[in-house]
């Protein structure tokens, strides 16, 4: 018989409060311990787990450059205008 996929957890419970904001580096650092976990469970062998860690991180990198310079050329445009109505 081939392999049961292993159920999906349960999603977590939307957060009410924002915590406070962190160091990017630590944020980095416990994102990857806990993706690596998550992968672990799914049976991945560590040199795997550090290739899919390092895939995401790449593809996330490339999504933000897009998209960060585009929000933020937005947000000034707007702003400007804001400012010039007054």
């Amino acid at each position: 018989a081939p392999p049961q996929a292993a159920p999906m957890p349960p999603r977590p419970a939307p957060a009410h409060a924002a915590p406070a904001p962190a160091a990017p580096a630590a944020i980095g650092a416990s994102v990857n311990g806990h993706l690596a976990g998550k992968l672990g469970e799914l049976g991945l062998t560590p040199q795997q787990a550090d290739a899919v860690l390092a895939l995401s991180r790449d593809v996330v990198e490339r999504v933000v450059w897009e998209v960060v310079p585009q929000l933020a050329e937005t947000m000034i445009k707007e702003e400007i205008q804001r400012l010039m109505k007054e």
